[in-house]
């Protein structure tokens, strides 16, 4: 079997904001960025006593199932694009979960479906 590599899921948190959380099935390292017209949302990792800067195009790797963390406060920017798509924030995790922490041995029946 071939490696598929280090992530083998996504994520994506749309316009939402959320609470201080440590991402249970995360088994390896998560690489987060953002996209969208916003200001504000940077990343915090208690675990540590980080506050890191989260801006567009920044791409952070961390270990999302062993640190809790949180997107600060953000603001929408004023600009609607050309096609009618409403400013925000959208975050993007590229992740590794792992199927044995939550329990599971094997895929159940049908699961692509």
């Amino acid at each position: 079997m071939a490696d598929p590599g280090p992530w083998i899921g996504r994520a994506i948190v749309y316009k939402l904001e959320v609470l201080e959380h440590v991402d249970g099935l995360d088994d390896g390292p998560t690489a987060s960025f953002c996209v969208g017209d916003f200001a504000g949302g940077e990343l915090y990792l208690s675990d540590i006593d980080v506050k890191l800067s989260y801006r567009q195009g920044d791409i952070i790797i961390f270990m999302s199932g062993l640190l809790y963390h949180t997107v600060g406060t953000w603001k929408s920017g004023s600009h609607i694009s050309s096609n009618g798509i409403t400013p925000g924030r959208v975050a993007d995790g590229l992740i590794r979960c792992s199927v044995r922490r939550s329990g599971r041995t094997r895929k159940r029946e049908r699961w692509t479906r």
